[in-house]
């Protein structure tokens, strides 16, 4: 199956490191060498690219972990296909709108006898049975709240249901993010870790790099992935069924300041960036 790993924050920060172990997933220590992709949210707008080849030999990749990014919230995902060929249209991330906002969505697992009803706007281009999720989870959404914004809780409430029905047709570990919320809902495996104040020595298990903590000191900072990318930070396993809901580099409750924010309205200028630097990303890019 896929691999998937996501990073939220309080501030803008540059990823580059985490992301340089996970990669290495895609065809380096991992066999997940069908396509790799990478979306996150930047200067006001979400950015999206996506390849169908091995990550870990991929000079798109390398690349972009050379980019001066800065990003508070952000989904990366290295493939195995099962259903679907290798192709860039089956490649995670996916991404559609709805309210007005930029949907993402990658998954890891396997839906059997999943055939969904989608509305129109949702269906999906490529012939995974992870869009096809994605478009159902959509579409529950209009059907729920139509053309209205809900709040946030009675947001993830209605996401909770509708991904624990799906997950009945198998796996469906997967990252949701809008703005700056990310969903993270355990089907199997999926864990994740909350990175403290203080700096803590870890190192990156898939290159067998020390991380640079210090670059993400002072501000609150979640990571996760379907395993673990770390030694050395406190991972949590997500249970069967349960979804976490992420803003601003916390975990999200009914009883947390969190829940005094707009959550996904909050999307600010990301520093040290420019437009014309962004609009290189931008988008689905060719295959190399």
């Amino acid at each position: 199956m896929c691999q998937i790993f996501g990073l939220n924050s309080a501030r803008p920060v540059a990823p580059q490191e985490p992301l340089r172990g996970f990669l290495c997933r895609g065809g380096g220590t991992g066999d997940h060498k069908d396509g790799w992709g990478i979306a996150y949210y930047a200067d006001g707008t979400h950015h999206l690219n996506v390849q169908k080849t091995s990550a870990f030999n991929c000079r798109m990749a390398q690349a972009f972990l050379g980019r001066d990014i800065r990003t508070r919230n952000l989904i990366a995902h290295v493939r195995k296909a099962t259903f679907g060929p290798v192709e860039l249209v089956n490649s995670h991330p996916f991404s559609r709108k709805l309210w007005d906002y930029d949907w993402v969505f990658a998954h890891n697992g396997d839906l059997h006898d999943f055939q969904p009803e989608v509305e129109a706007r949702f269906r999906p281009n490529g012939e995974t049975d992870s869009e096809a999720a994605f478009g159902l989870l959509l579409t529950e959404l209009i059907s729920t709240f139509g053309d209205t914004r809900p709040e946030l809780d009675d947001l993830a409430e209605e996401i909770r249901r509708v991904a624990a029905d799906i997950s009945a047709h198998g796996t469906f570990n997967f990252l949701l993010t809008v703005g700056d919320v990310m969903f993270a809902h355990g089907s199997t495996d999926l864990h994740w870790t909350r990175q403290s104040d203080e700096p803590r020595r870890a190192r990156l298990v898939d290159c067998d790099q020390w991380l640079d903590d210090t670059v993400y000191a002072g501000a609150p900072l979640v990571m996760v992935a379907t395993q673990p990318i770390t030694d050395g930070h406190d991972w949590q396993r997500l249970a069967k069924n349960e979804l976490a809901v992420f803003v601003g580099g916390s975990r999200h409750d009914q009883e947390s300041n969190v829940a005094l924010m707009d959550g996904y309205d909050l999307l600010q200028m990301a520093p040290n960036m420019t437009r014309q630097e962004l609009s290189g990303l931008d988008a689905r890019i060719s295959p190399n």
